[in-house]
Protein backbone atom coordinates (compact mmCIF):
# COMPACT_ATOMS: atom_id res chain seq x y z
CA UNK A 1 0.00 0.00 0.00
CA UNK A 2 1.18 3.50 -0.85
CA UNK A 3 0.29 6.45 1.39
CA UNK A 4 0.50 9.89 -0.24
CA UNK A 5 0.19 13.03 1.90
CA UNK A 6 -0.17 16.78 1.39
CA UNK A 7 0.84 18.01 4.85
CA UNK A 8 -0.88 20.98 6.45
CA UNK A 9 -3.51 21.96 8.97
CA UNK A 10 -5.92 20.29 6.55
CA UNK A 11 -3.89 17.29 5.39
CA UNK A 12 -4.85 15.63 2.15
CA UNK A 13 -4.25 11.92 1.81
CA UNK A 14 -4.59 9.07 -0.66
CA UNK A 15 -4.01 5.40 0.05
CA UNK A 16 -3.57 3.08 -2.90
CA UNK A 17 -3.92 -0.64 -2.27
CA UNK A 18 -2.51 -3.55 -4.25
CA UNK A 19 -5.88 -4.34 -5.82
CA UNK A 20 -6.07 -0.88 -7.36
CA UNK A 21 -8.40 0.52 -4.71
CA UNK A 22 -7.88 4.14 -3.68
CA UNK A 23 -9.13 5.83 -0.53
CA UNK A 24 -8.63 9.59 -0.39
CA UNK A 25 -9.78 12.65 1.46
CA UNK A 26 -8.59 15.24 3.91
CA UNK A 27 -8.49 15.58 7.66
CA UNK A 28 -8.16 18.71 9.77
CA UNK A 29 -5.61 18.96 12.54
CA UNK A 30 -6.64 22.50 13.50
CA UNK A 31 -6.55 22.98 17.26
CA UNK A 32 -9.65 24.08 19.12
CA UNK A 33 -9.66 27.32 21.07
CA UNK A 34 -7.68 26.83 24.25
CA UNK A 35 -5.86 23.70 23.05
CA UNK A 36 -2.14 23.52 23.84
CA UNK A 37 0.19 24.29 20.91
CA UNK A 38 1.20 20.66 20.51
CA UNK A 39 -2.33 19.29 20.16
CA UNK A 40 -2.36 19.35 16.34
CA UNK A 41 0.82 17.27 16.25
CA UNK A 42 -0.54 14.83 18.81
CA UNK A 43 -3.72 14.41 16.72
CA UNK A 44 -1.59 13.85 13.59
CA UNK A 45 0.47 11.12 15.29
CA UNK A 46 -2.69 9.36 16.53
CA UNK A 47 -4.20 9.53 13.04
CA UNK A 48 -1.07 8.08 11.42
CA UNK A 49 -1.06 5.23 13.92
CA UNK A 50 -4.70 4.43 13.13
CA UNK A 51 -3.89 3.73 9.46
CA UNK A 52 -2.97 0.33 8.07
CA UNK A 53 0.83 0.26 7.75
CA UNK A 54 1.83 1.32 4.26
CA UNK A 55 4.67 -0.21 2.27
CA UNK A 56 5.91 3.29 1.46
CA UNK A 57 5.02 6.95 1.98
CA UNK A 58 5.31 9.94 -0.33
CA UNK A 59 4.56 13.52 0.61
CA UNK A 60 4.62 16.91 -1.02
CA UNK A 61 7.97 18.45 -0.19
CA UNK A 62 7.32 22.17 0.15
CA UNK A 63 10.31 24.48 -0.33
CA UNK A 64 8.59 27.79 0.47
CA UNK A 65 5.62 29.00 2.51
CA UNK A 66 3.54 32.15 2.47
CA UNK A 67 3.95 32.73 6.18
CA UNK A 68 5.89 31.78 9.25
CA UNK A 69 3.05 29.85 10.90
CA UNK A 70 2.48 27.71 7.78
CA UNK A 71 6.19 26.87 7.68
CA UNK A 72 6.22 25.93 11.37
CA UNK A 73 3.15 23.71 11.02
CA UNK A 74 4.52 21.98 7.92
CA UNK A 75 7.89 21.40 9.59
CA UNK A 76 6.27 19.91 12.69
CA UNK A 77 4.05 17.57 10.68
CA UNK A 78 6.95 16.54 8.45
CA UNK A 79 9.14 15.76 11.47
CA UNK A 80 6.44 13.57 13.01
CA UNK A 81 5.83 11.80 9.69
CA UNK A 82 9.53 11.07 9.14
CA UNK A 83 10.00 9.82 12.71
CA UNK A 84 6.87 7.65 12.37
CA UNK A 85 8.22 6.13 9.13
CA UNK A 86 11.73 5.62 10.52
CA UNK A 87 10.47 3.88 13.66
CA UNK A 88 8.49 1.44 11.48
CA UNK A 89 11.13 1.00 8.73
CA UNK A 90 8.74 2.43 6.14
CA UNK A 91 10.50 3.98 3.13
CA UNK A 92 9.48 7.59 2.48
CA UNK A 93 10.17 10.26 -0.09
CA UNK A 94 9.34 13.93 -0.49
CA UNK A 95 8.32 14.85 -4.02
Amino acid sequence: MLLALDLGTRTGYAMAGDAGSIDSGSISFAPRTGDPRGRRYHKFRIWLSSLPLPDRVVFEEVRGHRGTLAAQIYGGLEAILLQWCESRSIPYRGI
